[in-house]
């Protein structure tokens, strides 16, 4: 009897795990192999980016923004359109083009962190006082409408006073920004 009171709560236990361990995978199941290259769903890029930070992974999404200064810069999203994943421009690669925007692209790059503290937030402030357009400190999010603003003091100066409010409340030392430093990408049928 005690020996099968054990097995009961053995098998209770290794249920649980399964279960949990079973939930787990789901949970970071958005990053698949493609050959031996991780693929990061856009919807949980910013959850996972952190274990892949200058390793090369792949993203498919949606074009919704090509920066229209130089094509540097695209922004892919997937299901959610309030979730952007921002692609900048490898090395070696021609300009983004604009005609790209609402096509489903396969970008293959390296994972980048930029962390945001108020030293950071200082510079990019001054930088913006001091007249300077293209600011090295200049922080590219993609947001809806950003261009139309672009380059005016007053509106840098609100998304910086933003960000101090944000890394305020966050609690922590700096915001961080993941992207993907693109070495490939092919636009999708």
């Amino acid at each position: 009897m005690i020996k099968m009171r054990k097995l009961v709560y053995f098998s209770i236990a290794t249920l649980l795990f399964l279960g949990v361990n079973t939930a787990l995978t789901a949970q970071t199941a958005s990053v698949t192999a493609k050959g031996d290259l991780p693929e990061i769903e856009i919807a949980n890029f910013e959850n996972v980016a952190d274990k892949h930070v200058d390793n090369k992974v792949s993203v498919k999404g949606t074009v919704v923004h090509v920066c229209k200064h130089g094509g540097k810069r695209m922004f892919l999203m997937g299901d959610d359109p309030n979730v952007r994943v921002k692609i900048t421009k490898g090395k070696n690669m021609t300009a983004f083009e604009r005609e790209m925007e609402g096509s489903d692209v396969s970008a293959e790059g390296i994972v980048r962190v930029k962390e945001v503290d108020n030293a950071y937030l200082d510079q990019w402030e001054q930088d913006v006082k001091a007249n300077i357009k293209e600011s090295s400190k200049k922080i590219h999010t993609g947001e809806e409408g950003h261009e139309e603003h672009e380059g005016e003091a007053e509106e840098t100066l609100k998304k910086i006073k933003n960000m101090r409010s944000q890394l305020k409340k966050s609690g922590k030392e700096a915001l961080t920004f993941y992207s993907l430093e693109c070495t490939d990408y092919k636009v999708l049928d």
